[in-house]
């Protein structure tokens, strides 16, 4: 009789401390799939500041240079493109950025005008692209 009471005993103790461990296991693999989520959407975050930092760029080159089409640049630790189209007063300019193979896309229309010989661009649409 008091073998079997030790034998249940210690059959119990295994199913308790597997339970257990079951369940920090469980808790240890949510924390870091919350962490790696946190960590994707800091740098998602960051993505599209680079974008609208490329975008926020692009303007001021128009503003110093007309005929600017857009190109390639190196900001901080991703690199963006910025494609222009001219149709008229208006020009499109299409950005996009790419930081840790996280790409965010800007799109911004603008109208031209000219006073006093210089040129403004007024932004009149602006859209992330998805």
């Amino acid at each position: 009789m008091r073998k079997e009471k030790g034998i249940i005993a210690l059959i119990s103790l295994l199913v308790i401390a597997a339970v257990t461990l079951a369940i920090g296991i469980s808790i240890s693999l949510l924390s870091i799939s919350e962490m790696n989520m946190g960590l994707k959407g800091s740098k998602s975050g960051q993505a599209f500041h680079l974008t609208d930092s490329c975008l926020e760029e692009a303007l001021m080159r128009l503003k110093r240079d007309e005929n600017y089409s857009g190109g390639s640049l190196n900001i901080a630790e991703g690199l963006c493109n910025i494609i222009i189209e001219v149709n008229g007063d208006q020009r499109t300019i299409n950005v996009t950025a790419n930081l840790d193979n996280i790409e965010k896309r800007i799109k911004a229309v603008t109208n031209v005008t000219v006073y006093g010989g210089r040129h403004y661009h007024e932004i009149i649409s602006w859209q992330e692209i998805y």
